[in-house]
């Protein structure tokens, strides 16, 4: 593809990068409950260092406010995109997605912003915190769309004269995205909430997602397209390492009774693990979004070369 801007595609790709230490950071706030070490929501990126007696408040506090300044930096890292996006970006709707995906991002700061502004309204901050935790899958599937967008292999692979995929793989993997957020958002309620279902419905469900991947992997061998069979392969090898991740997890938050010590959880740090396994679950959701629109890339474009000019007679009939 002559027409192929790759410094386009690596600041995309380094948006992606950005964004899992914003995960993670995340993720260890949750987990060691610091979401209201700091009473105020919306500070200026350079506060921690402002602060003379910053590592005296705590590792909460430092793990916190690292999380609002990866925020930061991975909006900065998102105006350049979709600012960049616009500037040098041919495709129109690509130039959309981007800037759905700065819009995205702008939401998602607001969210964690106000989920300690209004902590002490109508019990809202908890709400948002959770409200806060499944958007940022969204947000971060958009920024990982985007990285594949603007590849190489995504314009090459979708050049006209290319095969479709076979209607049952491409419903198949928008299934299996579905399945991802749901068990997502099940994630989000057992951290965040106390409600008993939430634990039961989590793990009951993981047993749907692995099935789902391992029927989706199956077709996925029929395919002979490379792309969606690497992107299938991926999410199933995730889906692996999330299960193990997520054993581990489960034993740490809902510790065994003394008289079982063979169900006591690895002596690695379990808060360290649980924050791993929201990080994991982030990139199983964002590569099942990557199936889902390798799967249906050249459905687009079939819809494109199935539309010819229409004739001066023909449009006044």
């Amino acid at each position: 593809m002559d027409g192929w801007d790759r410094w386009l595609h690596y600041w995309a790709v380094l948006t992606v990068c950005a964004t899992f230490p914003l995960l993670l950071l995340g993720a260890e706030v949750t987990t060691k409950q610091a979401g209201m070490v700091d009473p105020q929501g919306f500070r200026l990126p350079w506060h921690m260092a402002t602060v003379p007696d910053l590592w005296q408040r705590g590792l909460g506090y430092v793990i916190e406010h690292s999380h609002r300044l990866a925020g930061w930096l991975v909006g900065a890292c998102s105006i350049v995109l979709a600012a960049a996006l616009w500037l040098r970006e041919p495709r129109r709707w690509v130039r959309w997605v981007g800037a759905a995906a700065l819009a995205g991002v702008v939401v998602q700061g607001l969210l964690g912003g106000f989920r300690v502004q209004l902590n002490a309204l109508f019990n809202l901050g908890p709400n948002l915190a959770l409200v806060h935790g499944c958007f940022a899958q969204v947000v971060f599937a958009a920024l990982v769309s985007l990285a594949l967008f603007t590849s190489r292999a995504w314009a090459v692979a979708a050049e006209p004269g290319t095969p479709e995929e076979g209607p049952a793989l491409r419903r198949w993997s928008l299934l299996t995205a579905g399945l991802a957020y749901v068990q997502v958002v099940f994630g989000a309620v057992v951290r965040r909430t106390e409600w008993p279902l939430g634990p039961r419905l989590h793990l009951l469900f993981a047993f749907v997602v692995v099935a789902a991947v391992v029927w989706l992997a199956r077709l996925a061998l029929e395919s002979r397209d490379p792309q969606i069979r690497g992107a299938v392969f991926v999410l199933a090898g995730l889906v692996a390492l999330q299960v193990l991740v997520g054993v581990e997890t489960w034993l740490a938050k809902f510790p065994a009774p003394p008289e079982l010590p063979q169900l006591k959880p690895l002596p690695a740090h379990p808060q360290l693990i649980r924050s791993v396994h929201y990080l994991v679950g982030s990139a199983v959701f964002a590569t099942a979004v990557v199936a889902v629109l390798q799967a249906y890339r050249r459905v687009a474009w079939a819809g494109r070369r199935a539309a010819v000019p229409v004739g001066r007679l023909e449009g006044a009939t």
